[in-house]
């Protein structure tokens, strides 16, 4: 079976590890969709505001307006700060609810930039990304469907509860349009109440910014670069740090506490590893299996890794964590023991969850 066989190789590429060989250089094709289909999101906006009359939806053509002046400039990059904090704090979350999201972003950062350090080209990629992005879908999200839910609604944009209600429905939209159709109902649960968040902020902006579209496309544009960039560097760092780490392992041979590991076993280890401490938590190991495509209820991935920590400390040595990667490949398979009933593996997902895209 097919999970099966990921956990008896617990399989490693040239670069990193998981479902996707990584290329070295940029995939082409996928940058070219992802800015394709958010071209087509943008001119479908465009097309609109070409289509719409001034006597038919005076509210859109009173609010919505271009201004790239300094000011709003500037007010666009601070926007992004607390975009981009919050990115931060939730890419570092131990929580389980952001395991799959945050895997996702970090394989979809690696497989459109590839394995390699090129920052130039990355920079240059994720600011197009980016751009692309902000500008479509603030023209749409919030440029658009904001005064235009108001005046279908007959919404008061000027009145708190006329704006609130407009906000709620165009952040609900968005967060609606980042469902994944190949995606779970938790994952997707989470992605699209975050992007709920993000709409209600950026449309809040939009209208604290006198209907100034430049200023939340910019603050879009910046968040999503960065997270990009930042998912990708701290991708091919992990992805190095664990080359290097497997090696030195490996070529300490009998003297490493971990000779009997093989080199994938090794590979996924130091790849867990995200805290360079040469011990995995249970939240890195939970990690570790989603970014391989494998999922396991937490209630037996608990038992599972507290049957492997031999030491009783909460964290797994190279040795422990290859009795657990024996558990696991002996669950898998159906052999004799303890576990193999016990385990219900079930697939985890693996495509970008849509938390950017």
């Amino acid at each position: 079976m097919e999970q099966g066989a990921r956990l008896r190789d617990l399989r490693g590429t040239e670069r990193g590890v998981g479902l996707h060989r990584v290329r070295d250089s940029p995939d082409l094709a996928t940058i070219f969709s992802l800015l394709r289909n958010q071209l087509l999101l943008g001119l479908s906006g465009v097309w609109t505001v070409s289509v719409l009359s001034r006597e038919e939806f005076p509210t859109f053509y009173a609010l919505t307006s271009v201004d790239t002046s300094a000011p709003a400039v500037l007010l666009g990059v601070l926007a992004a700060a607390p975009l981009v904090a919050a990115g931060l704090a939730l890419s570092r979350s131990d929580s389980r609810a952001l395991v799959d999201i945050n895997a996702s972003t970090s394989q979809l950062a690696l497989r459109l930039f590839g394995s390699q350090r090129r920052l130039v080209q990355v920079v240059f990629l994720a600011i197009l990304l980016g751009g692309v992005t902000g500008v479509a879908e603030e023209l749409s999200f919030r440029g658009l469907a904001v005064p235009v839910l108001a005046q279908r609604l007959a919404l008061d944009l000027a009145s708190p509860s006329g704006a609130a209600g407009a906000l709620a429905l165009s952040a609900l939209s968005f967060g609606a349009a980042h469902w994944s159709l190949g995606g779970g109902w938790r994952d997707n649960a989470v992605t699209a109440g975050l992007q709920t968040l993000t709409g209600l902020y950026l449309g809040g902006l939009f209208l604290a910014a006198g209907g100034n579209l430049a200023v939340p496309a910019l603050a879009h544009a910046l968040y999503d670069a960065f997270t990009l960039l930042e998912a990708h560097v701290a991708a091919v760092a992990q992805i190095d740090y664990a080359d290097d780490a497997a090696r030195a392992a490996a070529a300490r041979g009998g003297e490493d506490a971990g000779a009997e590991a093989g080199t994938n076993e090794l590979r996924v280890f130091f790849l867990a590893d995200t805290t360079r401490d040469a011990c995995l938590s249970l939240p890195e190991v939970r990690a570790a299996l989603r970014q391989l495509g494998v999922g396991m209820e937490e209630e037996a991935l608990r038992a599972l890794f507290a049957e492997a920590d031999a030491g009783g400390d909460g964290l797994l040595s190279l040795p422990e964590f290859c009795a657990l990667a024996a558990l696991l490949r002996g669950g898998a398979e159906g052999g004799e023991g303890t576990w193999p009933a016990r385990l219900r593996l079930r697939r985890a997902p693996v495509e970008p969850s849509g938390f950017l895209w």
